[in-house]
């Protein structure tokens, strides 16, 4: 047994240096075998290699033949070919290209305007997809027409808008791209509006005289910011009369997603102004508001911003003339604010929201609003500081207050003549707004003093005090006012040298935010609306600007 185990051991026992043996030819390959691995790869890598630049190759060229782009960029950028193998109408052309071939046709490219840009950097040509360029050239109006424009000699005026469009590459190809190649796309054809175009029913017929003459625009600006997606652009054009400028022009929209400039409004201000945009609803939109004020009264055209998909639609004119609610006290707000009473007529407004609010609609909110802006500004009129006592009438009567307006005629004799001369220039709207408080509110004496002093004045005392008993049920009280304050304005010691008292074209009303009036020379290009100018919705009175000084003049 023992024997058996012993040859076992001897049978099992390990072989000297058999770890350092070299390995059985069936584990280790062979040196033959090494090549044909290398080989395999490299002929991997060229057949992948191949393939990608097959594949390349291909669509390079279906992109040739179905991109004219791709196609355009090929001829000139790799092949250096000048003229393109197929036939365009108008080959995409750099801006110096395009600036220098429309100077030949003698015509004055203005400053490119970036539309829309790929990396959201407008102010980078190289990034932009689409631009819009004003084309002028020089008007053919008459002198009479240019010289009110502003123009000692011919004036150049914007007649087209063109757009044009980079090239569709795609982004592998325009890292080749060495400088922006643009597509003419489309023409707009510009036509300054009419003197009967900016004639509207709820503005002052004062504005224009309603030509239909179209007017020359000459300035092109964007508005930045302003309500997104997309761009606005504006034209504006100048119209001095004497001393004074009116602007006057066209707001246009480029749709990013139709990729279109429409034209959306024209516009008029007779102070100068350029339009602005501005919270007045206290929607998240802002609202575009005009300035068309004349003289003190003031006078606002706004539009709200109406969307479509996320797009803007239509700007859409908040108007007095649709009341948007069936109620007295509703109506008879809208009755005083179309009338100029705009501070009565708003607190109208707000006790009738105050008594029903379940019957408060969005457009009642937005005319409530629409009356709020220009009661701010009457107001703001009315509780400024001057140095003139007429004036701080003549800004009470604005303001709807009549019973300051009296106080102030009875405290200070020194102006009794200057009152006088206001009542006499009266051109019918001082009569308008007593007609129209007395309808609203009857028998009011403070009225119906106001309304027999202008009786009096322009006709006869007999007929004022009739006129007086009638509007006031024939109280007395208010018939022993009258006469007073007749007595007080024909006394010899309160009679000086008449003034002769005309409003002046340059006194307007306070606007709704502090803007610089643009003069013949000088460029809208700044944006005219601030952070720090734009009403808050809550309080739109606290940041009401200071109303500017006008000088005298009737309503």
């Amino acid at each position: 047994m023992s024997s058996r185990r012993l040859s076992q051991r001897k049978r099992r026992k390990p072989q000297p240096f058999a770890y350092f043996a070299a390995p059985s030819s069936s584990t280790q390959p062979s040196r033959s075998d090494r090549p044909s691995k290398t080989g395999f790869r490299l002929s991997r890598l060229l057949l992948l290699g191949s393939f990608g630049f097959f594949a390349a190759t291909l669509w390079l060229s279906l992109q040739y033949l179905v991109n004219p782009d791709v196609a355009f960029w090929l001829d000139h950028e790799l092949l250096g070919v000048t003229h393109p193998r197929q036939v365009e109408t108008a080959p995409p052309q750099t801006v110096d290209q395009i600036q220098a071939a429309l100077t030949k046709e003698g015509l004055t490219a203005g400053q490119p305007i970036v539309l829309k840009s790929d990396f959201a950097l407008q102010s980078e040509m190289k990034t932009a997809s689409d631009i819009a360029m004003p084309i002028s050239k020089q008007d053919s109006a008459d002198a009479s027409q240019q010289e009110a424009s502003g123009c000692s000699e011919p004036c150049e005026s914007i007649y087209q808008l063109r757009i044009y469009r980079s090239l569709q590459l795609p982004w592998l190809i325009r890292l080749f791209l060495s400088k922006p190649y643009f597509r003419l796309t489309d023409v707009i054809a510009v036509r300054g509006p009419s003197g009967a175009d900016l004639l509207a029913p709820d503005q002052n017929p004062l504005v224009s005289a309603g030509s239909d003459q179209p007017l020359p625009l000459t300035q092109s600006d964007i508005y930045n910011p302003a309500p997104q997606p997309g761009l606005w652009l504006r034209l504006t054009g100048l119209q001095t009369q004497g001393s004074s400028v009116s602007t006057y022009g066209q707001i246009f929209y480029f749709d990013p997603r139709r990729e279109r400039l429409d034209l959306m409004t024209n516009w008029v201000s007779p102070p100068g102004e350029v339009p602005q945009w501005l919270q007045v609803t206290g929607d998240n939109v802002p609202e575009l508001v005009v300035n068309q004020t004349v003289g003190l009264e003031p006078q606002y055209a706004v539009y709200q911003l109406k969307m479509t998909d996320g797009v803007a639609h239509q700007l859409q004119p908040i108007t007095l003339r649709e009341p948007a609610l069936d109620a007295p006290a509703y109506l008879d707000g809208l009755t005083l604010a179309k009338s100029g009473l705009w501070t009565p007529a708003l607190a109208l407004l707000k006790q009738h929201k105050q008594d029903n609010p379940k019957q408060w609609k969005p457009l009642a909110q937005a005319q409530l609003d629409y009356v709020q802006l220009h009661a701010n500004v009457t107001q703001a009129q009315a509780n400024q500081p001057s140095a003139s006592t007429v004036q701080r009438i003549l800004g009470y009567l604005v303001n709807g207050s009549w019973l300051p307006a009296l106080d102030v005629l009875q405290s200070d004799r020194s102006a009794r003549s200057e009152v006088r001369e206001m009542l006499l220039s009266d051109t019918g709207r001082l009569a308008n707004r007593i007609d129209t408080a007395l309808k609203v509110s009857p028998g009011d004496s403070s009225v119906v003093a106001w309304g027999a002093l202008l009786r009096i004045i322009r006709g006869s005392e007999a007929q004022a005090i009739a006129w007086t008993q009638r509007q006031s049920n024939g109280r007395t009280a208010t018939v022993t006012l009258v006469q007073k304050l007749f007595k007080q304005l024909n006394k010899p010691d309160a009679v000086s040298t008449p003034k002769a008292i005309a409003p002046s074209p340059k006194a307007t009303a306070a606007s709704p935010a502090s803007t610089p009036s643009p003069s013949p020379k000088a460029s809208a290009s700044t944006s005219p609306v601030a952070p720090s100018t734009t009403p808050s919705p809550e309080n739109p009175a606290q940041n009401e600007p200071t109303p500017q000084n006008s000088s005298t003049g009737g309503i």
